[in-house]
């Protein structure tokens, strides 16, 4: 490649002079220095084109490389050290940090390469016009020192850039995992803002990033008249003639030092400072402490114990969670284990599965295999096989015995011939939380392990399922008969046939309880189980709510040509729109023509006599035009970067607001990896690849133009040999173009898989460890990508299906909570089947109903009708509250006005205070009485940080009961005059559950409640009853008139 490189040079100059004086070389010889040339040409490009893609190839395998060893970490970090990093931040390391060594390697021979180049040149340019040689290298020499500086500002910035990106994609993360809630609580708004705040601050870092780009380039551009200037100005000062010959020639010379010296050094100068950022990441993350076995593993067949603790404290983080516990767990005997919301009954199972670290005692397992399922269920996005499985070889026998004794085989059965085999969404949108309870422990069953270790299994079922399934999985004459079981559970009255109970009080065990005989706790419960000793079938699974189709769509990759609105949209971004594309335009035309005249008129004045060169008006146009451009391209670069950034900007938010306001549908059939790699990999192409291949595909095109245009004023004749070039150049194009475009568009659909894999390996960490398991256009498929989620329909589009005009009712609306369905049926999609049947009920004001069902869904669906969460055209019939359809109202109004409970306690990376006031429409006295009300309130005063406590992603370093208690805050925060709970205290203990139900009944006592429960307990003193049975009305009443058997 150099050989060719160097060559050319000297056969440019051999041409001119063979053009100044014919007799100096044979006519032949001319020729084969003119075939020569352009064989040395092609030779260079074809050789400089195959070590970029063999240095691709190494930097691919380093991506690779890099992204397995990041997620083979990330399944060794423990518990405490998980809480440093978020999902988002792993889906960036592996999507963004990873790939800028592959950008690296693509370049770096020029690291080496391009030193050779300068000394080469030096010597080639010394032979052809000596001495004015130091003048042009004395400029490269003054580059050098402002590119280090660049380097170390660029890393700088990169490193805040990368922080506050992480800080994006991770909302966005938090806004798909919990888009019902955020919906249920008209949150888009606070979500959206908090989004946007963060990606000013990510562009603020962004833009400075860019100016410094935008420097390199122009001086890349311009850099060569510079150092033509600093040549031939020294020459003009030493008295010297500028032949042609040597004119044409050393700008050749220096074009190949300008490419080595000053647009590839700074070029990999800047992927060498994002590629140390990156490192720099990553290290961070790969420091992250790993698991580390503290217990001790004991070989001892003679020992009847499976687990011993002496004296044994754990903490999470610094703070102790567990103190001086001593256990002996004998082989084969079931434990339970209960206590109040936050007394560290998980952290109990965490120190046992070492997720936890031992600060002193000593902890002793005599068990090979450990077995768990989680309160906080994991399901990824398979089949059902796939998920109870998890890798592990088929038996069928042993299979279809733990569906059965998980009451999956019905739900199986609704499934028609699909059975097991049915595609579950990401995190189970389509199934219930019964469905994914049983899955989640059918899981755990799967596994002949010595140690099961079951937290709260049954809490999302309803009474006589969770008997069955203590008496068929759990119970001493179940499955796992005569295996080692340690039974998490707020529904004490199981107990009665435990071996042993643990009973937990502030992380240490109460000493009056533990010798105490269980069979005195089950008194709270005895009314949930008197009703469960026969029909075992009567009370089943809640299947209608699954759609039996796959409701997770495979992504599509686009075909064909980038659509002209998506260019359009890029590069006219509001407030100018069109006035900055043509400026756009304007600035890129006057950079080349300032370039081209430049050159040009260097090339007049080597044409002139010696006497007429020293002509100083020729010099001062010289140097004002040197000068121009480097100005004119400097504010090009510039202009250029900012408007594509405000044309990214705006695509990104475009792109949320398609994200918040869409309908849960999209959620649910789309995983949150696919969203994740349109907001994290797609969006950074967006801000930083796709302006940087746009400038200098502009560039090229342009400096082709103008070449062109110059040898057509010059030889009108060379434009015949045009006519097949052309046409050849973009056929071939166009055969590139075709063939990357979608190579690009399939890459951007093959990184959404793995974005799913790291955000559900987060999700089910604990549960993996148990088992152990033309670059321009290209780019744009990004952009094309980002657009698509602008197009999504958003829920406003769904108001009214009638034709009707929105209401404004008064502003205290609804002021008595009278809530009424006239003939109302619904199901989720218009292809599946109905899910409520012609419901016809009225709800007075300040009453108080206790929804339950037997078989079919139907009780949730009630709260998603009233939050019109499920699309408009699926429903029949009309919902009225205070007298007015809800159909008429704006979602954003309606949703305001309801307050709920939700089942699922989701909990947002931020203050504790976000958390329940997002839009801080309360004071601080306020949130405290909330808290107060929740028994929260020792929770902020303990801390120095009070109501701006952080809470980890998705609440982790908070128990599920306490999530579930600051979402009863948030209600209290909100007075509506309606209030829906679902399953609100199945995840909470009894005695806490009744201070829910004693908060319920102080703060919303004079407001209409619907209550969705599986406890009968907690819905016993309801005003009246709904019962549903596959979507119909089965009693309505005051529960002394309902058979509750």
């Amino acid at each position: 490649m150099h050989s060719s490189r160097l060559a050319q040079p000297l056969l440019i100059r051999e041409i001119f002079l063979y053009i100044q004086d014919p007799t100096r070389l044979p006519t032949y010889a001319a020729y084969l220095c003119a075939i020569a040339l352009c064989i040395a040409a092609m030779m260079q490009a074809m050789t400089h084109q195959q070590i970029i893609f063999q240095s691709t190839r190494i930097g691919i395998r380093i991506r690779n490389a890099l992204s397995s060893t990041i997620y083979k970490h990330l399944l060794t970090i423990n518990t405490v050290a998980l809480h440093k990093t978020t999902a988002a931040q792993a889906i960036n390391l592996v999507g963004n940090d990873t790939s800028k060594f592959e950008d690296l390697c693509s370049f770096a021979h020029s690291l080496l390469l391009g030193p050779l180049d300068v000394v080469l040149m030096f010597g080639l340019i010394w032979w052809n016009i000596g001495l004015p040689t130091l003048f042009g290298y004395a400029v490269l020499i003054l580059l050098l020192p402002i590119q280090l500086i660049q380097s170390k500002l660029f890393s700088r910035f990169r490193k805040a850039t990368m922080t506050y990106t992480d800080k994006r994609v991770q909302t966005i993360n938090e806004i798909v995992n919990g888009c019902q809630i955020i919906k249920m609580y008209n949150w888009e708004k606070a979500m959206e803002e908090r989004v946007r705040e963060t990606r000013r601050h990510e562009l603020f870092h962004i833009y400075k990033s860019s100016l410094l780009r935008a420097l390199n380039i122009g001086l890349g551009f311009a850099g060569l008249t510079l150092i033509s200037l600093a040549t031939f100005g020294g020459s003009w000062l030493m008295d010297r003639h500028l032949q042609p010959e040597n004119v044409f020639s050393t700008v050749t010379f220096f074009f190949l030092v300008r490419n080595s010296l000053i647009i590839l050094l700074p070029f990999d100068i800047e992927k060498f400072s994002e590629a140390r950022v990156s490192a720099n990441r990553i290290d961070q993350f790969m420091q992250l402490e790993i698991l580390v076995n503290k217990q001790e593993k004991v070989q001892d067949k003679k020992n009847d114990h499976a687990i011993i603790m002496e004296g044994a404290s754990f903490s999470w983080k610094d703070s102790l969670c567990l103190s001086d516990l001593n256990i002996n767990i004998k082989y084969g005997t079931l434990v339970g284990i209960k206590g109040t919301t936050g007394a560290g009954k998980s952290s109990l199972l965490a120190a046992i599965l070492s997720e936890i670290n031992l600060v002193s005692g000593k902890l002793q397992l005599y068990v090979d295999s450990i077995s768990y399922a989680p309160q906080s269920t994991w399901i990824f996005a398979d089949t059902i096989r796939a998920n109870i499985l998890l890798g592990k070889p088929m038996n069928e026998k042993r299979y279809n015995n733990i569906i059965k004794a998980c009451c999956l085989d019905i739900d199986l059965q609704n499934f028609g011939e699909v059975g097991d085999l049915l595609m579950i969404g990401d995190k189970g949108v389509n199934l219930s939380g019964g469905q994914k309870a049983r899955i989640s422990l059918a899981r755990a069953l799967y596994t002949d392990a010595d140690l099961y270790l079951l937290d709260d299994p049954r809490a999302a079922v309803n009474p006589k399922v969770a008997k069955k399934i203590f008496d068929e999985c759990i119970g001493p004459r179940s499955f796992l008969c005569g295996k080692t079981r340690i039974l998490v559970t707020h529904q004490t009255h199981f107990l009665i046939e435990a071996d042993e109970m643990i009973l937990l009080t502030n992380g240490r065990i109460d000493e009056l309880h533990f010798e105490q005989s269980v069979a005195n706790e089950s008194s709270n419960d005895t009314t949930e189980t008197d009703s469960s000793n026969d029909n075992e079938t009567s009370w089943t699974l809640n299947t209608a709510t699954t759609d039996i189709n796959s409701i997770v769509k495979s992504e599509t990759s686009g075909d064909g040509s980038i659509k002209w609105n998506v260019w359009l949209k890029l590069f006219t971004p509001p407030p100018l729109r069109w006035f900055d594309f043509f400026l756009i335009i304007f600035v890129m035309l006057a950079a080349e023509g300032l370039y081209d005249f430049t050159n040009h008129w260097l090339a007049r004045l080597s044409s002139k006599s010696h006497e007429q060169q020293q002509s100083s008006s020729d010099a001062f146009v010289y140097i004002a035009a040197t000068f121009g451009t480097l100005i004119v391209t400097l504010i090009r670069t510039s202009f250029i970067f900012y408007i594509m950034l405000r044309g990214s900007t705006h695509f990104h938010n475009r792109m949320l607001k398609g994200i918040l306001y869409t309908s849960l549908r999209f959620f649910e059939s789309n995983p949150s990896g696919r969203i994740l790699n349109r907001a994290s990999k797609n969006q950074q192409i967006l801000d930083e690849s796709l302006p940087l291949a746009l400038i200098d595909a502009m560039e090229n095109l342009l400096m082709t133009l103008g070449s062109i245009i110059i040898i057509g004023i010059t030889n009108p004749w060379m434009l015949l040999i045009l006519i097949p070039l052309v046409p050849t150049v973009l056929w071939l194009r166009r055969f590139y173009i075709r063939s990357s475009r979608q190579l690009k568009r399939l890459e951007s659909v093959t990184w959404s898989p793995i974005y799913v894999l790291f955000s559900s390996s987060l999700d089910g960490l604990t549960n993996i460890r148990i088992r152990q398991l033309a670059e321009a256009e290209n780019f744009l498929t990004s952009a094309e990508r980002v657009h698509e989620y602008d197009q999504l329909v958003p829920e406003s589009h769904q108001n009214s299906d009638k034709g009707d005009v929105l209401m404004q009712p008064t502003t205290d609306w609804p002021s008595r909570g009278i809530i009424e369905f006239k003939n109302y049926t619904f199901r989720y999609r218009p292809e599946l089947d109905l899910v409520l049947k012609n419901i016809n009920i009225r709800i007075e004001s300040k009453e108080k109903i206790g929804v339950i069902d037997r078989t079919g869904a139907g009780k949730s669906s009630l709260l998603q009708a009233l939050f019109r969460l499920v699309d408009q055209s699926a429903i029949n019939g009309t919902i009225f509250i205070d007298d007015i359809d809800i159909s008429r109202l704006s979602l954003d109004y309606l949703r305001s006005h309801l307050s709920v409970i939700p089942q699922v306690p989701i909990l947002f990376c931020s203050t504790l205070r976000y958390n329940i006031d997002p839009f801080e429409q309360f004071s601080d006295v306020e949130c405290f009485r909330a808290l107060e009300a929740v028994q929260h309130k020792q929770l902020v005063c303990n801390r120095p940080d009070g109501l701006n406590l952080l809470v980890t992603e998705s609440g982790n370093n908070l128990s599920v009961g306490q999530r579930q208690l600051v979402c009863v805050a948030r209600a209290i925060l909100k007075k509506s005059h309606i209030l829906l709970i679902d399953e609100a205290t199945a995840n909470v203990d009894h005695t806490t559950d009744q201070m829910i139900q004693e908060v319920i009944g102080d703060k919303f006592g004079d407001r209409t409640i619907l209550t969705i429960a599986h406890r009968l307990n907690t819905v016993a003193n309801s005003n009246r009853l709904l019962i549903l049975e596959q979507g119909e009305i089965v009693y309505f009443d005051v529960p002394n008139n309902i058979d509750l058997t």
